[in-house]
């Protein structure tokens, strides 16, 4: 026994612990050595007394509470702070375990006391680190939003007015230069973009969002959008749909797209020679797309660095071909969010092969196509109102409604004006910039769907924010559509078009 005690004293004091019994019918408190020098009490002193003056008033209601409750759950587990006599403080954990006479009454109760004040400051220290790389994350987010809405202004403006230029009379030479001029400012937007969704992806932001699509229509579009390119270089872009896969599938079509522009478009960057050729077929974990090239190919040690972002597979890649070294980055990240991988089999000089499966599920019912409308273009009678405080971004507007046969045109500096002139007149459709002065163009948006002559009419964004989160807001606050600063003629009637779809019956 006495072997027994002196084990329990040594781990008692090594665990900075003491060990009380408290008679819950007479009331009376027991506490050992140990517990009393917790306390700062000396040997002997009352047990009450000390705890009474101890404990901290702010932490007495949360002790008794928790005190009551463990009458009836048989256990004790409570914290508290206490100030000794000597002026320092700590914080206590309590633990105890009740007992019950034959009655089923609370007899007394056991328990320890322990000193918790370094676990405490170690988890505040780490709610303290958490919550500075939340504001960390935060402040980056931020940064990159305004950095993507102030730069994708003037550069709509480079863009719009480029492109504006080449519906003039150019001679040929001309013509050349401006070509350079659209291509440089389309490639500055692609590199907005894909920081952007390095951010995302690193902050965990990502989302995958699955609808029905159409693999035929999906390849069909890719060709569509690099097709130029391949044509450029002398190259032959083909796809192709496996015999014996079906065609509409469950998936993140905008993310899948961003992948194939990714991985294909690096496909005719690196080949000078031959063809690229895109084939999607049913495999696990759904489907699995392969992109094969016949370009310079890609030795085994760039292969183990291909993913990373920032890097290129050589310092003379970026000299000749360009680029960032996010694109791929960017893939893997994506396809890993859609469930799959994506794998790179390639010999230098002899071409390469990319493969990544995304996990979808098989639609049998027919794709609907939502609504349709007859024509293929913007009738030229539409009265469009414009919400844009920016003077080139009017001008650039104004450029791409006269190249779409539009001469009904309203103009608005701000949220506030464009709300005045949507109570004035009934307007088709509305373009509508989202950062103005006076009123944003959300509550703008919002007074004019409670009240106007143009509540029903097509409202689109034609804004430099470009995230998701960014569109959700547009959505909630009543818009129809959603471009992204740059746009250019057939983006911006598109999704003209889509909106007022949306609007109809």
């Amino acid at each position: 026994l006495a072997d027994q005690r002196e084990r329990l004293d040594v781990a008692l004091q090594a665990a900075q612990m003491g060990s009380f019994r408290w008679d819950l019918k007479s009331g009376a408190v027991d506490f050992d050595a140990h517990l009393l020098s917790l306390y700062g009490a000396a040997h002997g002193a009352d047990p009450t007394e000390t705890y009474s003056r101890a404990i901290d008033p702010a932490d007495l209601a949360q002790v008794e509470a928790d005190t009551a409750r463990s009458m009836e759950t048989g256990e004790l587990r409570t914290r508290f702070r206490i100030h000794r006599p000597d002026g320092s403080s700590t914080w206590l954990e309590s633990r105890a375990r009740v007992y019950y006479d034959d009655a089923g009454q609370p007899d007394y109760a056991v328990g320890v006391n322990l000193d918790v004040r370094a676990s405490i400051e170690n988890e505040r220290a780490l709610v303290a680190a958490r919550e500075a790389a939340l504001q960390a994350s935060r402040a980056k987010s931020a940064f990159l939003a305004t950095m993507s809405h102030e730069i994708r202004t003037p550069l709509n403006g480079v863009v719009g007015l480029a492109a504006a230029l080449a519906r003039t009379g150019l001679n040929a030479h001309q013509r050349d230069l401006l070509r350079a001029l659209l291509a440089s400012g389309r490639a500055l937007r692609a590199l907005i973009d894909d920081i952007l969704d390095l951010s995302k992806i690193e902050a965990g932001g990502m989302e995958v969002r699955s609808a029905p699509l159409s693999l035929r229509g999906l390849l069909a579009e890719l060709t569509d959008l690099l097709g130029a390119a391949a044509q450029d270089k002398g190259l032959t872009l083909s796809w192709e749909v496996a015999p014996g896969t079906h065609d509409l599938w469950l998936g993140d079509a905008p993310r899948l797209r961003q992948v194939l522009l990714n991985v294909v478009g690096n496909g005719l960057k690196f080949t000078d020679e031959g063809a690229v050729e895109v084939v999607a077929e049913a495999a696990a974990p759904g489907v699995v797309f392969t992109v094969r090239d016949s370009g310079i190919g890609i030795s085994d040690d760039a292969q183990r660095k291909l993913f990373r972002p920032f890097v290129q597979i050589d310092g003379s890649t970026t000299r000749r071909h360009g680029g960032t070294g996010l694109g791929l980055a960017i893939s893997q990240q994506l396809v890993r969010h859609m469930g799959g991988e994506i794998s790179v089999d390639s010999v230098p000089q002899e071409g390469s092969t990319f493969r990544f499966g995304v996990a979808m599920t098989r639609v049998d019912a027919e794709l609907d196509p939502g609504p349709q409308r007859d024509e293929g273009r913007l009738p030229g009678s539409l009265r469009v109102l414009v919400a844009e405080d920016n003077p080139v971004n009017q001008l650039v507007v104004r450029e791409q409604l006269a190249a779409l046969g539009i001469r009904d045109a309203a103009w608005a500096t701000d949220g506030a004006e464009a709300v005045t002139l949507a109570h004035q007149r009934a307007y088709d459709v509305v373009l509508m910039d989202c950062q103005m002065p006076t009123l944003d163009g959300y509550d703008a948006t919002r007074r004019i769907r409670a009240d106007g002559a143009c509540q029903n009419a097509a409202v689109v964004a034609l804004t430099a924010h470009a995230t998701v989160e960014d569109r959700e807001r547009c959505i909630d606050a009543g818009m129809d559509g959603f471009v992204t600063k740059p746009v250019g003629v057939e983006e911006l009637a598109a999704a003209i078009l889509q909106a007022m779809q949306r609007r109809e019956p």
